[in-house]
């Protein structure tokens, strides 16, 4: 697939809420703890679910450039509104924000990774630092979206969905995340499903739950 072409979820049917295919386990973190951004006040983050199979496909360390949905039509628009309704309810922090700094790093094993700094100019839900590191591997469902894409992301500000995830090499805690443009349609949109899913408007929350 041409890098250029906006990206669409990987088929949602693979994701399940059965607790026996979780990735990983619940976790209590102290933000200060988490190294997200240099100088940054992390606050304390509560992840209340396990990170699943599907939750790969949601929070793919991607980044979609589709600024209306509607553009879309038919069978792709309704695909977009499911994966957003999902990643609405899994989600344990979402945010507006700004991209500040990309970087590539090549690793030991000669592969590129992407490390893109966004700065949180406002909190939909849960919490987050004022400054937030998001790493984009190869292998990573999004990977593709953010390859040679500065231009398309820095000084752009995007929806920032994030799921906390360990890092099965490191043991790190990671952000796993997905980026939407930060449109007026988006934006209404996500707005409203926060208030539907989670009860709130705008503004923090230290403690994330799910029924």
């Amino acid at each position: 697939m041409n890098r250029l072409t906006p990206r669409l979820p990987l088929p949602l049917a693979r994701f399940t809420h059965s607790a026996g295919r979780a990735r990983g386990v619940a976790l209590l973190v102290v933000g200060t703890a988490l190294a997200l951004g240099c100088g940054a006040a992390a606050p304390e983050v509560q992840a209340t679910t396990p990170f699943l199979e599907g939750d790969a496909a949601l929070f793919d360390r991607g980044v979609s450039y589709i600024a209306d949905p509607s553009a879309l039509g038919g069978g792709w628009e309704a695909e977009w509104s499911e994966a957003l309704e999902l990643r609405v309810q899994r989600a344990e922090a979402i945010a507006l924000a700004t991209g500040h700094t990309f970087r590539e790093d090549m690793t030991p094993r000669r592969e590129v990774t992407y490390r893109i700094t966004l700065d949180v100019d406002s909190r939909l839900f849960g919490q987050l630092p004022d400054e937030l590191e998001l790493v984009s591997r190869p292998g990573d469902p999004g990977f593709e979206s953010v390859q040679g894409q500065e231009a398309r992301i820095l000084r752009q500000q995007f929806v920032v969905f994030v799921k906390w995830q360990v890092h099965e090499e490191t043991g790190a805690i990671e952000p796993a995340f997905h980026l939407e443009p930060a449109s007026e349609t988006v934006q209404a949109r996500v707005r409203e499903l926060i208030t539907r899913m989670h009860g709130v408007t705008d503004g923090p929350r230290t403690t994330v739950h799910y029924n």
